[in-house]
């Protein structure tokens, strides 16, 4: 073999196009630095023809935007890499291994993304799913310098549709409007998004309306409003009413917004539940004084309810809730809560409970069909806003999970380990 080197370059390239498989090719090109240069033409070919470009992740890995040129002008597309062709490397979870972009972006390099960026020829340009994928990234990493560079590539700002399955983001039923939300991104990075026509959908987690509420004194919420954008959902009134005592930020979606505000006599009952078993007195109080209605009951899937809302106060121990309930409120209480009281020898409870008469007590209503009674009678009722409890209905508190209410006093996206230069 060490006399190959010596070959005229004609006989090596007729050599060259009759090996097909990379083994072969691969021991050809050690023979010398000569053979190599010689034939790296074909070896971006075969890299090309037979692994679908998946030499973009060593170029991109290691900087090498020459390589990049090379492996494009061999017909490489960079939209063609797929886990299946990365065999010998193990995949994270939100696919950078197998994404060209991400794996430039994670490692520094800065002028070989735009080398994979620049590309727009039809078959070798950047994939959708890609763009995507290494969009969320940048907006994690909180670069927005390199947000600019892919940004302005057009990547798709909704969610992941079905064919996404080879790049599995770690969060990735987000937008990316959420994900920059979420993270905490400069108001600039917001406000681009939302030029170019970026939203937010009500099942992400985090749940964007409520992070862009306590973020940043609500900043990013009143960009939100600005554009025009409003939440669907009453979901983000039961964050609140969990994760803080402070009315002032559930009145900034109920009061303060008269023009298109969440009514609270409508859609302020399961944030009042859920503000019951935290213990919120201040969110309790407030609730109920501008329209919560305190004479309901919750399916508690877990205690085989339903329950009404003194049973609640009980089982979690707040007593100046339930003596405010039941006293200042006149809530009658079910015989469910003093028999709980009595289970979990609450005394106080018991004595305060002890003095109501349980006979002929009228039937309560549950929080979903009183909603709709009173949808129907105020004339509010629309198909682009739905109350968060359904039947069988399950509290947000008790069964966080099932309605997608996760209580987020720390960020998760703020705790994952991201690679120091990609900070």
């Amino acid at each position: 073999m060490a006399g190959m080197g010596r070959l005229p370059p004609e006989l090596i390239l007729h050599i060259a196009k009759h090996l097909e498989k990379q083994k072969d090719i691969s021991s050809f090109t050690r023979c010398s630095w000569r053979l190599y240069n010689l034939l790296h033409r074909y070896l971006c070919q075969f890299n090309s023809h037979h692994r679908k470009g998946s030499a973009f992740i060593f170029a991109a890995e290691n900087g090498y935007t020459k390589l990049v040129t090379r492996l494009l002008e061999a017909g490489a597309g960079i939209g063609s890499v797929s886990v299946r062709d990365t065999r010998d490397r193990v995949v994270d979870e939100d696919g950078a291994l197998i994404n060209p972009l991400i794996v430039a972006v994670r490692n520094g390099h800065v002028a070989t993304l735009g080398a994979l960026l620049n590309e727009s020829r039809p078959g070798l340009a950047c994939s959708p799913v890609q763009l995507r994928a290494a969009l969320h990234w940048v907006l994690r990493c909180r670069r927005a310098d390199l947000f600019k560079m892919i940004i302005a590539k057009g990547p798709p700002l909704g969610l992941p549709d079905s064919d996404d399955e080879d790049y599995d983001m770690r969060s990735r039923q987000d937008t990316a409007l959420g994900v920059a939300i979420a993270v905490g991104c400069d108001n600039a990075v917001i406000e681009r998004l939302l030029e170019q026509g970026a939203h937010v959908e009500e099942q992400e987690t985090p749940c964007p309306w409520y992070e862009a509420t306590v973020q940043r004194g609500g900043q990013m919420l009143d960009l939100l409003i600005k554009y025009g954008h409003r939440p669907k959902s009453d979901r983000v009134l039961s964050l609140l009413a969990m994760n803080t005592d402070d009315p002032t930020t559930i009145k900034r979606f109920t009061i303060d917004m008269v023009d298109w505000g969440m009514d609270i006599h409508i859609y302020g009952h399961i944030a009042l539940f859920t503000a019951v078993e935290q213990g919120h007195f201040n969110m309790v109080k407030f609730l109920i004084e501008n329209g919560a209605n305190p004479n309901l009951t919750c399916e508690y899937n877990n205690w085989r309810g339903p329950f009404n809302i003194t049973w609640i106060a009980v089982q979690a121990r707040h007593f100046e809730i339930l003596e405010y309930l039941v006293v200042e409120q006149q809530v009658q209480p079910d015989r469910d809560a003093l028999e709980k009281a009595r289970e979990m020898e609450f005394e106080k409870a018991i004595c305060l409970l002890s003095g109501f008469s349980y006979k002929d007590i009228a039937p309560k209503l549950d929080i979903p069909s009183y909603i709709a009674m009173v949808e129907e009678q105020s004339g509010k009722p629309s198909a682009d806003f739905h109350a968060t409890p359904r039947l069988p209905c399950a509290c947000p508190v008790s069964e966080p999970a099932a309605l997608g209410l996760i209580q987020m006093h720390r960020n998760p996206l703020l705790d994952m380990q991201w690679p120091l230069n990609c900070q």
